[in-house]
């Protein structure tokens, strides 16, 4: 076949991770991806965690992208779906409404706080923003911790009000956040997740 005719293969590493994933065991945590829309999906910055007991490790699988909600609103993602932030208008910071709650309620002692926090997640205060938003879910395939203007598609969220759990159970685990904090959470993230 003459050469100009070849068409080039290409496999989007979101692809080749699910295959990785699928190969390995219940017990050992598979990376999770979100490829940086290489394949038409998108809107993080592809970063890989794979959590382990020496902790967490984060690579680059791809450039940022722009995970646009198609109107100004932030209430409808590129296929129309609702986002989540339908009649939010508040806009809380993470510094001044937000970490108070991570700080209280999560980065505790033997929880996601320190050295070898639980799921490789601290949300100690200076930590928490590089460890949530666009970071994808090692035990859980193709999801993502923080969504920027997308709490539906936020782990974190399902993670606070059990819903749609791919692993473990909702956070904190001893008594839940009350529904104001939560809906806070939901604010920030709706406001675009910003490191402020």
């Amino acid at each position: 076949m003459p050469p100009h005719l070849r068409a080039p293969v290409v496999a989007s590493t979101a692809t080749l991770l699910f295959v990785l994933a699928a190969c390995s065991s219940d017990s050992t945590p598979s990376p999770a991806v979100s490829d940086g829309g290489a394949d038409g999906g998108g809107g993080t910055d592809g970063a890989v965690v794979s959590e382990g007991d020496g902790g967490a490790t984060v690579q680059d699988a791809g450039p940022a992208t722009d995970s646009g909600s198609g109107d100004d609103t932030g209430t409808t993602g590129d296929s129309g779906a609702p986002t989540g932030c339908e009649g939010i208008t508040a806009t809380p910071t993470l510094s001044g409404a937000v970490q108070p709650i991570f700080t209280a309620s999560c980065a505790t002692s033997g929880c996601h706080r320190g050295s070898a926090p639980r799921a490789t997640l601290n949300l100690a205060t200076g930590m928490a923003h590089g460890q949530l938003v666009n970071v994808g879910v090692a035990s859980c395939f193709g999801r993502t911790r923080v969504v920027p203007g997308r709490p539906k598609d936020s782990y974190l969220v399902n993670k606070l009000t059990n819903v749609d759990l791919c692993n473990g159970n909702r956070m904190p685990p001893a008594v839940a956040l009350p529904a104001a904090q939560i809906d806070t959470i939901r604010a920030w993230i709706c406001a675009g997740a910003k490191n402020d």
